[in-house]
């Protein structure tokens, strides 16, 4: 029997519509399936809310965790395997402070690192919507191993999962074995003596006329020396670990990211494409410093953004668009999900080759 820890981080973006889909996304024949959760009270869309301190809140965000079966007590907002943080801090809630003491720290290092030339850190409150996410990761992975140690055991894989996101359904396959023997090759068929992770979008980018041009790749296996302008990338919002890569991937973002940091500050000689930058070239370079084996999958997951929340330059196609005040969209909002997701779901994925003949 496999032992899956589902980590559940950052801002809980949507979690009132997705919880029912994450819940069922991980039911997995044959495996012990354990959630842990750090997760902000505070929800932003953009990197302009967090400036403008405009957040949202789901009142009922307690209320949702408990349902995943969670050592947590609601009245501290704590438990073995779960956090809830302040995002904005408040004098009256130090803890709330540390995420924002650490980009304060950055952000004050970095004006005598860039001296008399630009460098790709921008002002402490920009930092927090980048680095607030990784921080968030590595808390919560730090609850994963306590939770090994206290019970003497060890996870065989570790699944990064978003709250912004649903998955396929069992709708949409012609037969209920095909929806669980493809989440168990999803989640479960990876080495286990080497680092080895699975992910979406793998692929080699390189810079040519002034654009970003991908070469997909379906595997990675061994280091490789990049030209410049040339990246390893993944995409960010996907990632199934095994226990040996997850040290890299949820432990030491931070010791990836600070690297690539100093590269680019040796070695970029034109100030305006910065690896550090994007993370899914940071993701990459995670594989590359570390020797990580990639295998590239499809996704099973249709990513949600809201209406007016919608980054510039951002594609909507392949995503589901919600309503800026979807739960008020209809009196019942399990309703709405049936209308707006069910429909969404069926739209991303009719073109599977599981997908029901009689239904396209």
């Amino acid at each position: 029997m496999k032992n899956i820890a589902v980590l559940v981080f950052g801002q809980p973006r949507f979690l009132d519509i997705t919880h029912e889909y994450i819940k069922e996304e991980f039911k997995l024949p044959d495996c012990n399936v354990k959630y842990f959760f750090h997760l902000w009270n505070d929800i932003g869309y953009l990197c302009e809310d967090t400036e403008s301190k405009k957040y949202h809140k789901i009142d009922e965000l307690k209320d949702i965790i408990r349902t995943f079966d969670v050592d947590f007590n609601i009245e501290h907002d704590i438990g073995d395997q779960v956090r809830i943080e302040s995002y904005s801090h408040s004098e009256s809630n130090p803890k709330s402070r540390s995420l924002s003491k650490l980009c304060e720290s950055w952000s004050c290092v970095n004006e005598y690192i860039k001296f008399d030339r630009p460098t790709p850190v921008p002002d402490s409150q920009k930092m927090e919507y980048f680095f607030g996410q990784h921080y968030s990761m590595q808390k919560c992975f730090s609850y994963i191993k306590t939770y090994e140690k206290k019970h003497n055991m060890e996870f065989d894989i570790i699944v990064k999962a978003r709250t912004d996101v649903i998955y396929k359904t069992k709708d949409v396959y012609e037969k209920e074995k095909l929806y669980y023997k493809d989440k168990l090759i999803h989640y479960t068929h990876l080495p286990s003596d080497v680092p080895a992770a699975r992910v979406g979008a793998l692929r080699i980018n390189r810079y040519i006329d002034n654009k970003w041009v991908g070469q997909s790749l379906n595997k990675y296996e061994y280091p490789i020396q990049l030209e410049p302008g040339t990246r390893l990338c993944n995409n960010d919002w996907f990632l199934v670990s095994n226990r040996l890569a997850a040290n890299y991937y949820f432990g030491r973002w931070f010791e990836a990211f600070f690297i690539s940091f100093g590269e680019s500050l040796l070695k970029n000689k034109t100030k305006n494409k910065w690896d550090c930058q994007s993370d899914h070239t940071v993701q990459g370079l995670i594989a590359i410093y570390n020797n990580i084996k990639l295998f590239d999958c499809e996704r099973r997951d249709v990513k949600l953004v809201r209406e007016d929340k919608i980054k510039d330059n951002i594609s909507v196609a392949g995503k589901i668009v919600v309503d800026k005040d979807y739960a008020d969209t209809f009196a019942n909002l399990r309703r709405w999900k049936e209308h707006k997701l069910i429909e969404g779901i069926k739209k991303r994925f009719s073109r599977c080759s599981h997908y029901p003949k009689s239904k396209e």
